[in-house]
């Protein structure tokens, strides 16, 4: 009996060990789960950090490309003008003050209010109608339910630049089309234009338009879709972005 008592107590005294070895273990191996846990979190959150950061670099050296190849198509304009001695020269370097003021004032700006895009546009369209008089027929429609809806300043003009640079002729008809829309926290945009200087095109590599589509990707992954229509007679631009982040 004395030794079944003194086995009892050893036995106990076994189990209580082993429970309490169990007990360390599991508090050593919590601790080094979470000091792993901490040191993820704390790569992930430095791994992101430079994502962001690159990404920040790479919108900042496209939004510095739009300025040159944005003054370099509307001084074209003006040179036209000055060309023939037009009385609406002056008018249209106030209207390329204005544009450029815009530029210069938002370029900096992560997000500007879509009406403001929309009438800057609208200017930039108007130059273009001083310069080509009655050559082209130009239609703008936009209508913006969400006025208080913001966009990337500068995202939607290289298709508006594009559209006058090659839906342009001197010798027969032409209609530039273009469309924007705004509802639900879902922009539509359309840019229409029969094609011309086919040669001209092919050649060109389109520093605008590789531009953008680089600035939806980065700005709007997953939230947009562009489709570019590209044939012999036709070029037509259909842009949706979901404006809302998940």
């Amino acid at each position: 009996i004395e030794k079944m008592r003194h086995f009892d107590k050893g036995d106990r005294k076994f189990f209580l060990n082993v429970r309490v070895s169990g007990t360390y273990l599991t508090f050593l191996f919590g601790s080094l789960a979470l000091r792993l846990l901490e040191s993820w979190n704390r790569r992930e959150k430095v791994l992101k950090e430079a994502e962001n950061e690159r990404i920040k670099t790479e919108l900042s050296y496209l939004k510095h490309q739009i300025s040159p190849h944005f003054l370099f198509n509307s001084l074209n304009s003006v040179y036209s003008l000055a060309v023939k001695e037009s009385k609406q020269t002056p008018e249209v370097v106030l209207k390329l003050s204005d544009l450029m003021r815009y530029n210069l004032e938002n370029r900096s700006k992560k997000q500007v209010n879509i009406v403001d895009e929309a009438e800057h546009i609208q200017k930039y369209i108007d130059l273009q109608k001083i310069r080509l008089f009655d050559i082209v027929q130009i239609h703008f429609q936009y209508d913006i339910t969400q006025l208080n809806g913001s966009i990337e300043p500068m995202l939607l003009i290289p298709f508006v630049e594009n559209a006058f640079k090659y839906g342009v002729s001197y010798h027969e008809e032409c209609r530039i089309d273009f469309q924007l829309k705004v509802e639900n926290n879902v922009l539509y945009f359309l840019s229409k234009n029969k094609k011309f200087n086919h040669n001209q095109t092919e050649r060109n590599t389109g520093i605008g338009l590789k531009n953008v589509k680089r600035r939806l990707e980065l700005l709007y992954p997953g939230r947009h879709r562009l489709d570019i229509n590209d044939d012999n007679q036709l070029y037509e631009v259909n842009l949706t972005i979901n404006l809302k982040e998940s």
